[in-house]
């Protein structure tokens, strides 16, 4: 089984062919009518080929969606260049993980609607990784906030685990919205992160006048 590195940023060409081809057919078609013998033609490869790298279709589809995901934040990275505040960049990453542009946006319908697939994304090893580098990305931009003040001093990985857990509040918000749309705030990525950083923020002491 492929890494999370080795799927973001493929070394291999043959495995960069299966993921474009993979996400090509996804965005079109979806996860149940895309055929692993139509991604094997575009990517111009066979099937004995295709399954000494990914032993099924639900497996591809995980890999394609993380694929998808580091396309999508190229521009996340660019834009963070432009933020100072630690409040601004966890405000960015959660606009990102809301606003995913099509056809990204496919992979967050798919899990959404398919509560199996869902299921075992959430049990597979490379959600585990996911997660993981987003706790360590999240608890650099606390660590920023403590040490400029923004945030009152905590337990820094603590607290970007609990940032993780509200991704996955965002992603929640999110499903509830398709089907109901209006019943939670939109953006749900703005309401998230005030919730957050008002619990975390340094509130500075008021001034006291003396006579």
């Amino acid at each position: 089984m492929l890494t999370l590195t080795e799927i973001a940023h493929p070394a291999d060409k043959k495995v960069e062919r299966i993921l474009d081809a993979a996400h090509k057919n996804f965005a079109e078609h979806g996860f149940r009518r895309s055929a692993v013998d139509d991604i094997c033609s575009d990517a111009g490869i066979s099937k004995p080929t295709f399954y000494k790298v990914f032993q099924t279709k639900e497996e591809l589809f995980f890999a394609t969606s993380i694929y998808s995901l580091e396309k999508a934040f190229e521009d996340f990275y660019r834009e963070l260049e432009n933020f100072d505040t630690a409040r601004d960049k966890i405000g960015l990453f959660f606009r990102y993980l809301e606003e995913l542009p099509p056809p990204s946006d496919v992979y967050g319908r798919e899990y959404d609607t398919n509560t199996q697939l869902r299921l075992n994304w959430l049990i597979h090893p490379l959600h585990q990784e996911l997660q993981l580098f987003q706790l360590e990305l999240l608890e650099r931009f606390v660590l920023e906030g403590i040490a400029q003040d923004e945030f009152r001093a905590g337990n820094p990985k603590a607290i970007a685990q609990t940032l993780v857990m509200y991704t996955g509040a965002i992603h929640r918000l999110r499903a509830v919205n398709r089907t109901k749309p209006g019943l939670f705030p939109e953006p749900i990525h703005e309401f998230v992160t005030d919730l957050f950083i008002n619990g975390i923020k340094n509130h500075q002491p008021a001034s006291i006048l003396l006579p």
